[in-house]
């Protein structure tokens, strides 16, 4: 998510049974009928079991799940994506020696507020593959958080509370998204550039 540089200097119908009902039983027994009659023709049960086949590797085929891999390298685009959106907004200027204005933070995190709200649910859509699944989940989760400390963030600015920027600050710096992203093999994700964890 942003560096904290620049935010430093800145949701049936019931049936009733009917005689139709009793006529889908009779259709259903004239199809196993029919199948049964096919079998005993040789070559029905060739033309059958080819069939089976190629299902069984039609299925094979497009059933490969996600690898971790994958969901690297998807997420670090995601994350590419964010930093390079919210480089595109002008950090505050500073107006006194402290920084930023309050008004004009709550003013620049109003314009990147959709876009950590777009990473993190990007983030949240991602696969999660069994390999390092727990780990995968507890970075996400990280992530979670911090975009609802942004949220606080920019709410403590709009209102010129001093006290909660700072509390909301502190919560960004000691999230641990950055080391769980860089622990499970993302790149983009878990560099201080990152959008989310403002690190």
């Amino acid at each position: 998510m942003i560096p904290f540089a620049r935010l430093a200097t800145l949701t049936s119908a019931r049936m009733k049974p009917s005689r139709r009902r009793l006529g889908s039983t009779g259709s259903s027994r004239f199809a196993f009928r029919t199948v049964c009659a096919m079998l005993d023709d040789p070559w029905s049960r060739w033309a059958i079991a080819a069939l089976l086949v190629s299902a069984y590797f039609l299925a094979a085929c497009g059933s490969s799940a996600p690898s971790k891999r994958d969901v690297i390298a998807r997420g670090d685009a995601i994350c590419e994506t964010a930093f390079r959106d919210a480089q595109t907004i002008p950090p505050p200027a500073a107006s006194t020696a402290r920084g930023p204005s309050l008004s004009a933070l709550a003013d620049y995190l109003r314009r990147v507020k959709p876009i950590v709200d777009t990473e993190v649910a990007g983030l949240r859509a991602l696969p999660h593959p069994a390999q390092d699944r727990a780990l995968l989940d507890r970075y996400i989760a990280a992530m979670t958080a911090s975009e609802a400390q942004y949220s606080a963030l920019s709410s403590a600015a709009a209102r010129d509370d001093e006290a909660g920027v700072a509390s909301a600050l502190a919560a960004l710096r000691a999230s641990p998204a950055s080391s769980l992203a860089a622990s499970y093999g993302f790149g983009s994700c878990a560099e201080s550039a990152t959008t989310a964890t403002g690190s």
